[in-house]
C-alpha cells in the first residue's frame, strides 16, 4: 500500500523490514510492502485462513497444496519440547537438547526413557488452530483493518446546507466480506455495482451515514493510519447532530486524545468552547453538538 505508517506497523508485528516499491506508472504514488516467506508465511496463512474471504481461502489452499511434500528437515522455532511440563524450546525431533540427548543415549544403550520424540510433519504445520469466539474487540480490529485498505471516510453536504454529514463506505469484489462488514456497521443493504470495464469484476458496496457513521469513526479513529485519521477529522469537521446518541471515547478536536467530557470535547476544549460562547466570540473549537 501507499501508507508507509500502516505498513511499518505491520512490519513491526511480523519483525520484517519495509520494502519500497517503484511506482508502476508516472503519476502513481510510491508503494511500500512487507514480505513474509517460507514456513513463517505458511503458519500465517494457516492461522488467518478461517477469518478470510472464500476467495482468499482458495488462494491459500492453492499455495499450500504441494507445500512440504517429502520434506524431512523442519524448523522448531516457536515450539516447546514435546515432553510434558517442559517449556524449553524444541530443537531436534520435537525435543529440547536435554531431553533429546537423554533419549538418544537410552536408544544407543538399549534402555528406555518415559518419553518419545515427536518429529514435526507437514500435517502439524497445516493443521488449523482451534476456532475461538470472535469477541467485540476482535470484530472491531477486523473492521479497522478492512476499512484501512478498502474503506472510505467522507462527508456529504446537501444543497444549500452549511453543515455536512459523515459517510463510511466499503467497496470490494468479495461479497461475503462486504456483507460481514455491513452487518458490523449496521448497513441495511449491500448493493452490486456494475464495473466500468466489462473485463472487471462486479463490486459490492455497503455504506452508512449520519450519527451511525460518526459513532464508528470515533470508535475506529485510533486504530487507523495517519491518512485515514485525517479523513475522519475532515468528515466530522462540519457535522452537528441534534444530539449525541453515543458519546465518543476521545475528544473530536484533531490531534487531541483526551477523554470525552461533553459535546464531543474533552474538558479543556469544552471549557474553551463554553467561554467563547459566553463572551460572544466565535468558538475556536467545534463540538459535535452545539444546540
Amino acid at each position: 500500500m501507499t501508507d508507509r505508517d500502516v505498513v511499518e506497523r505491520l512490519g513491526g508485528y511480523f519483525g520484517r523490514a519495509v520494502i519500497s516499491l517503484e511506482p508502476r506508472q508516472d503519476g502513481y504514488k510510491p508503494a511500500f510492502a512487507v514480505c513474509v516467506k517460507g514456513i513463517d508465511a505458511v503458519r500465517l496463512m494457516v492461522s488467518a485462513r478461517s477469518a478470510l474471504s472464500s476467495a482468499r481461502r482458495s488462494q491459500i489452499d492453492a499455495a499450500l497444496r504441494d507445500w512440504g511434500v517429502g520434506r524431512t528437515s523442519w524448523s522448531y522455532v516457536g515450539m516447546t519440547c514435546a515432553v510434558d511440563d517442559c517449556a524449553v524450546p524444541a530443537a531436534t525431533k520435537g525435543l529440547c537438547d536435554s531431553h533429546f540427548n537423554r533419549w538418544y543415549k537410552a536408544l544407543r544403550r538399549g534402555t528406555s526413557v518415559p518419553f518419545e520424540p515427536r518429529p514435526m510433519t507437514r500435517d502439524d504445520v497445516l493443521t488449523e488452530p482451534a476456532s475461538h469466539a470472535r469477541t467485540t474487540e476482535c470484530e472491531v480490529a477486523w473492521l479497522a483493518g478492512l476499512l484501512e485498505g478498502e474503506g472510505t471516510f467522507s462527508r456529504n453536504r446537501l444543497a444549500g446546507a452549511t453543515t455536512s454529514y459523515p459517510v463510511i463506505s466499503v467497496n470490494m469484489c468479495s461479497r461475503d466480506v462486504v456483507e460481514h462488514a455491513a452487518a458490523l456497521l449496521g448497513s441495511i443493504n449491500v448493493h452490486p455495482r456494475t464495473p466500468r470495464d466489462p473485463s472487471w469484476s462486479v463490486t459490492y458496496v455497503a455504506a452508512i451515514s449520519g450519527a451511525g457513521a460518526a459513532e464508528w469513526m470515533q470508535r475506529l479513529r485510533l486504530l487507523m493510519g495517519e491518512r485515514r485519521r485525517k479523513a475522519i477529522d475532515v468528515a466530522l469537521d462540519d457535522y452537528y447532530p441534534v444530539r449525541l446518541l453515543v458519546a465518543p471515547e476521545h475528544c473530536v478536536v484533531p490531534g487531541c486524545e483526551e477523554p470525552h467530557r461533553g459535546r464531543g470535547l474533552c474538558h479543556k476544549h469544552y471549557m474553551s468552547w463554553s467561554r467563547d460562547r459566553a463572551k460572544g466570540r466565535v468558538p475556536r473549537v467545534k463540538p459535535l453538538r452545539s444546540n
